[in-house]
Parts: structure tokens; sequence; C-alpha cells
């Protein structure tokens, strides 16, 4: 009796052991698919997946500049935010353009949502491109770039450069500093925008590490009225403490269709610049 006892004990033991085994993986197979599904959900806003990951803020590290698509792919991981040495929650979207943004802390620190398009931005006759947070120098990016997007037929544009690092990243009190704005811009022809102010290149102050110089692109619903002041490019005047996301409101251009950004830090061309303005 105590023999088999013993055996209906082992046997209901295997038993239990067995449904437990096999029921586990789908458990597991049902709770990834729920969270694919929901991650899938809150992806379609960019039109990609999103995932959850967490990046560490790194204030001045430097990156070398790369081009092509591989260096783009790097790049993702770059620098972010304006809290140094913090670890911020990020959800990735499957877009490049809008991974880069949110990565890199453009979003929130410049607008509340990424561009999902590329604005192709090159300087010294296409030579010098501007690649999702590559570095460039002052002295590369002291001429205007030439800037395209995908444009839509019929449409008027406005593009914005801007930098949210002023005077530093880790103590952005300029934030924005912007060094071009340009509206009713027909197609990508920028040449025949109207510019509100006029360019300058990136003049990061000395010891101050990599500010990000961000273009944005919108589609206006139709043509600006604009009453702000036109900046020349001999001041500095009036380009401290610019805010993209209020312009945006204001003008009701909404989210950014397109955009690219890259980083500079200071170089001997940046006292030069500052020699030729006046306040």
């Amino acid at each position: 009796m105590r023999n088999s006892f013993a055996m209906v004990s082992v046997l209901l033991g295997i038993s239990r052991l067995f449904r437990l085994l096999t029921r586990t993986p789908r458990l597991i197979f049902r709770d990834h698919h729920q969270e694919e599904e929901e991650a899938q959900r809150r992806g379609r806003q960019f039109g990609g997946r999103a995932r959850a990951v967490h990046i560490p803020i790194l204030e001045g590290q430097q990156q070398h500049q790369q081009q092509g698509s591989q260096g783009s792919v790097g790049r993702l991981m770059g620098k972010s935010g304006s809290k140094p040495g913090a670890s911020v929650p990020v959800e990735l979207t499957g877009n490049m353009a809008a991974d880069a943004f949110l990565k890199n802390g453009i979003v929130p620190d410049i607008v509340d949502k990424p561009p999902t398009e590329t604005a192709a931005a090159t300087y010294e006759g296409n030579t010098i491109i501007v690649d999702f947070g590559n570095e460039l120098t002052p002295t590369q990016v002291k001429s205007p770039p030439q800037v395209t997007w995908a444009a839509e037929e019929g449409y008027l544009y406005t593009l914005i450069m801007t930098d949210p690092d002023a005077p530093n990243r880790s103590n952005p009190k300029f934030r924005e500093w912007h060094h071009w704005l340009i509206v009713n811009i027909p197609g990508n022809d920028i040449g025949r925008g109207e510019v509100l102010t006029d360019y300058i290149g990136a003049a990061p102050p000395k010891e101050s590490g990599l500010h990000r110089y961000v273009f944005l692109v919108y589609r206006q619903q139709g043509k600006l009225t604009c009453n702000e002041n036109r900046l020349p490019n001999n001041s500095t005047a009036n380009r401290g403490k610019f805010k993209t996301k209020v312009f945006a409101t204001k003008y009701k251009l909404g989210n950014p269709v397109a955009g690219n950004f890259f980083q500079a830090q200071w170089d001997d061309w940046v006292p030069q610049l500052y020699a030729g303005m006046k306040k």
C-alpha cells in the first residue's frame, strides 16, 4: 500500500511538472505578444515600431565626423538632453530621423514631436554633409548651407536653424539661440523664401563643449504674415531665448515634417565671426 501511494505521488508530481513546463511557454509567448502589440500601437504615431530604452546623457563627449548611413545609425546612440549624467527613457520608433531626434534630446529640448523625414543639408558646395549629429567645425559651416526636403507641390514651408545649448549644454540659460529663419518657402526653394533671420554659422563659446545645431522644416497652412524683428547677420541682438515651440504655435505650423542636425564646438573661426558683429 505504501509503495502504491508513493508511486501515485510521484506520478502526480510528474504530471504537475509536465503541465507547468508546457503551460509556461504559452504564458511567456502571450505576454510577449501583448507587449509587442502595445509597442506597435505606441510606434504608429511615428510610422514605426516603438521600444523603450534608457540612454545615458554624457556632456561634452566628442563624436568624430562620419559620413553615410552607417555613421548615421551609429550616432543614434549619441549625446542627449540637458541634464548630463541622467538616464532618460526614450521610446524608439523605427524611423531613423525620429529616433535621432529622440536619442539626442532634441525632443523635448526644442520640439515635442520629432520629424520623420530628412532635411538634407550640405555645406561648401555639397562637400560637407549634415548627418544626424555628426561633428562639424564652425569653419566648415560659416556660410549658409543648401537645404532640401521632400516638399509637396503647392505648399509653402518654414525653415528654422537653432541651437538649444547656449551657452552650454549643462546650463542652457539662453536656450534657444537661433541662427536662421525663413518663411513662405515655395516647395524647398529656400532662395525664394522670406528671410526673417539672416544666417549665422555655429559660434559656440570656448570650452563650452559640443552644441547641437538643429534644422527644422514646417509645412505651412498658407502664406504667413509675420511681425517678427528682421535680424541681420552682423548682429547677435534678439537671437537668444528664441522658442521654436512658441513660434510654431503662434503661426499654427504644427509639428516639423523634416529635420537634421550637426554638432560643433569652438574653433579659431569663432572669434573672427564675433569680431565682425555688433551687439
